[in-house]
């Protein structure tokens, strides 16, 4: 195993790590390395998801995902809302209470969102700091005011070592975002998004499944392009 173990942050990490792995290695990709990074809306829609604990257990799974991708096993987290920030790395060590005390405790959950300048600030940082492809999930309730910026910045990236994996929280269509993963004119399919309305129905093999789903296919596409080896 290529990453450094650390300590676990409760006892079902060290199970949430295990299945972790074994989609990835179901999935070619035991020896990929990838920038991981998660992108929390701030929505009003997504204080359900807070208090709910969904946001949490997003979290949890996707840094179960970092400690075998990323090179530090951390998890780069961004929040769009009010304010549009980087807050650093998520980490086993740092997970205990992250979400109350780092997030809803200094974050408001309010209003609609922009995204238009959260993805030109993902972007500029995964373009501009040298390192391995980005995989960047994007946790929302899909309240966006700025949706053909959104659209044009994803179409004009689409050849950027970056993927966007969407997932939408709550019980409407999501029209938009659907519309994200289908449309034309990229040079490459850069995203992809289902909707996740109650992660405790689903296995942690099958949640890992479908935040991979598309990510594989992507990292092909790239190679054949020349632009990762």
């Amino acid at each position: 195993m290529f990453f450094k173990k650390k300590e676990a942050p409760n006892p079902q990490f060290e199970g949430l790590t295990a299945a972790a792995q074994k989609v990835i290695q179901d999935s070619g990709l035991i020896k990929q390395r990838a920038r991981v990074a998660l992108v929390l809306d701030m929505s009003a829609g997504m204080e359900a998801v807070f208090q709910s604990g969904t946001a949490e257990k997003v979290c949890q799974r996707l840094l179960a995902l970092a400690v075998h991708f990323d090179d530090n096993g951390a998890i780069d987290v961004f929040v769009c809302g009010e304010k549009r920030e980087c807050l650093g790395e998520l980490t086993p060590d740092n997970f205990a209470g992250y979400i109350d005390n780092e997030i809803r405790a200094k974050y408001k959950a309010t209003g609609d969102a922009s995204f238009g300048s959260m993805v030109e600030q993902v972007i500029k940082k995964y373009t501009t700091e040298k390192g391995d492809p980005a995989f960047v999930m994007f946790l929302t309730s899909g309240a966006i005011k700025d949706k053909e910026r959104v659209k044009k910045l994803l179409i004009d990236s689409s050849t950027y070592p970056i993927f966007w994996q969407f997932i939408g929280i709550g019980e409407i269509d999501f029209q938009y975002m659907k519309e994200l993963d289908h449309m034309t004119g990229r040079i490459i399919d850069n995203a992809n998004f289902f909707q996740l309305n109650d992660i405790d129905r689903l296995s942690d093999d099958q949640l890992f499944h479908r935040l991979l789903n598309e990510f594989p296919a992507w990292l092909q596409e790239l190679r054949k392009m020349g632009i990762i080896k």
